[in-house]
């Protein structure tokens, strides 16, 4: 087993940072009606200079395995990141789960 697959079946029976912040400075709900996967992001921000630092940040997740395993890893990467880096990674993520969920869908099933 290698090293990714040590840490993938980590963060599926582990996951990080899953639950709900209370009172969240900020709030986000990503859903796929295709398949009824449902992300909510909470976080907490501070104020350095003019940007955003996350400071604490949790998901909730309604899916596949897949999408527990992802919001585990994009949290715990986002922590600590400004907004503006943390939204960068989060769109090249999503971008990466998009691809894995086609070509799931195109895998034939046996």
């Amino acid at each position: 087993m290698t090293k990714v697959d040590e840490e993938l079946i980590e963060h599926m029976s582990n996951p990080q940072n899953y639950g709900a912040l209370e009172n969240p400075d900020a709030m986000g709900i990503g859903e796929n009606p295709e398949n009824d996967e449902k992300v909510i992001i909470t976080l907490r921000v501070s104020r350095e200079s003019e940007s955003l630092r996350i400071i604490d940040i949790k998901f909730q997740a309604i899916g596949c395995m897949t999408t527990v395993v992802a919001g585990s890893v994009i949290t715990g990467e986002a922590k600590g990141l400004t907004f503006s880096t943390a939204e960068q990674l989060v769109s090249a993520a999503l971008g990466c789960l998009m691809l894995c969920q086609q070509r799931k869908q195109s895998v034939p099933r046996w």
